[in-house]
């Protein structure tokens, strides 16, 4: 082979290599980029639910905190439903409806649209099936009634009839409603020591 020749075959080898190297880099690049945007996505939507679990799961006594109990009820709120088993919104329990099968219409929801400052709150928490959009895939079964309430500046809650103080020296307890969104609000303490403490949450339909 002429110099010429075997000079351009190993420029044309080098470039080659050089090329498929290039290739590969950007090829593991992206991959890697892709994995990661995917393991954040999904560390986030674990994160969040363990929040939100970790919430509703925690001891409940008087030792609460009337902050701690602003953020138990957003959390509980967040998994709430206005309708119920009312799904059609027509008032009567239909058969499909019957998610608990016990023939009854599971839809306690208390607070009406536009109502500012009620001082109490029933619902029922609901345990959908959720896709990664947040679109309800399946419907779940809806709890008893969840309510909360103050009595005596404590802060009761009650679950199926049982009821728990969650945290005391609560002056006022408040829902607002605008839509699906629900404004809490809690003043606690009296005097140069008294706050008011306030959170907003979504509310499913």
């Amino acid at each position: 082979m002429a110099p010429s020749n075997r000079h351009h075959s190993r420029h044309t080898s080098r470039r080659a290599r050089a090329t498929t190297r290039g290739f590969t880099v950007l090829e593991v690049s992206l991959a890697v980029g892709i994995l990661a945007t995917i393991v954040g996505t999904t560390a986030i939507g674990i994160a969040a639910d363990t929040r939100v679990e970790r919430v509703l799961t925690q001891g409940l006594g008087p030792q609460m905190t009337a902050q701690d109990a602003l953020q138990r009820i957003r959390a509980e709120l967040r998994v709430a439903s206005i309708a119920g088993e009312d799904v059609n919104g027509n008032g009567t329990l239909e058969p499909e409806e019957d998610l608990n099968d016990d023939g009854r219409l599971t839809a306690d929801w208390s607070l009406a649209d536009e109502v500012a400052d009620q001082p109490s709150l029933t619902f029922n928490r609901r345990q959908d099936k959720i896709d990664a959009n947040g679109e309800v895939t399946a419907l779940g079964r809806v709890s008893a009634p969840i309510s909360y309430r103050l009595e005596s500046n404590k802060l009761v809650r009650t679950d199926a009839g049982e009821a728990s103080v969650i945290a005391r020296n609560v002056s006022s307890l408040r829902f607002s409603r605008s839509g699906k969104l629900v404004t809490i609000t809690i003043d606690v303490g009296s005097g140069p020591d008294a706050q008011t403490l306030t959170t907003r949450v979504w509310v499913r339909n």
